[in-house]
């Protein structure tokens, strides 16, 4: 933000998209920001949990009860796990789509986030709601860095050349930002017992940035060699 070089000037030299682009980086960081807060308060109320249950967890099972909860648990994570993959597919393939903004944010908030993160029983309702809405955003910056870059005789159009580079600058400090908000909140020792911050919808967030950032990455290699600012 130059503004704050040369107080006698309060615009921006981009005008409104450089001033949109600012207002919804501050977005995901604070977004970010909260969800390190939220992830931290589930955790040390999950641990306080697993501190009251150790006597419990020390009596020793029946080998039909061991058998159902080994059983119960491997076939519930590969059903997790077809369900996070379907969710993200469609999350990928309303990307790829052309315009549908409501119905876009629409989808990646109450069909996809719900449905990726909404079923994470160590978290209440207010880190689902962050982890929701963090997804969208993400979403929607790889939705725009997907965008085709139209040419002309000179080369690249300005407005389009314009856009994917600030969505991949974009997409770029998201992916610091929560890689270092994740190893913050991960590495802090919640009890005695070394909780750590990590619940399933992290490995679900961890995902869904594989899953959409790299195609996205694949997809801009046409447009990288036409532009070496893209590059």
């Amino acid at each position: 933000d130059p503004r704050g070089e040369d107080e006698t000037c309060p615009y921006l030299p981009g005008g409104a998209p450089q001033t949109a682009a600012i207002a919804f980086k501050d977005l995901i960081s604070l977004s970010i920001i909260r969800l390190g807060k939220v992830a931290v308060k589930s955790s040390v109320v999950k641990a306080f949990y697993q501190e009251e249950n150790i006597g419990k967890e020390n009596a020793k099972p029946s080998l039909g009860a061991l058998i159902d909860e080994v059983l119960s648990g491997v076939i519930g994570n590969a059903v997790d796990n077809v369900e996070r993959a379907n969710l993200a597919q469609i999350a990928l393939h309303q990307v790829h789509r052309s315009g549908g903004s409501e119905l876009f944010w629409h989808d990646m908030i109450n069909v996809c986030g719900n449905g990726l993160f909404g079923k994470d029983p160590d978290l209440s309702d207010a880190a689902k709601g962050v982890y929701v809405t963090i997804f969208a955003l993400l979403a929607n910056v790889v939705k725009v860095a997907s965008g085709k870059v139209r040419t002309s005789e000179t080369g690249l159009l300005p407005r389009d050349k314009s856009a994917k580079n600030l969505a991949l600058e974009l997409l770029l400090h998201f992916i610091e930002y929560w890689s270092d908000e994740q190893e913050a909140v991960v590495g802090m020792e919640i009890s005695s017992t070394t909780h750590s911050g990590r619940s399933v919808s992290t490995d679900t967030m961890a995902f869904a940035v594989r899953r959409m950032v790299l195609p996205c990455m694949l997809g801009n290699t046409r447009a990288a060699i036409l532009d070496k600012s893209i590059f």
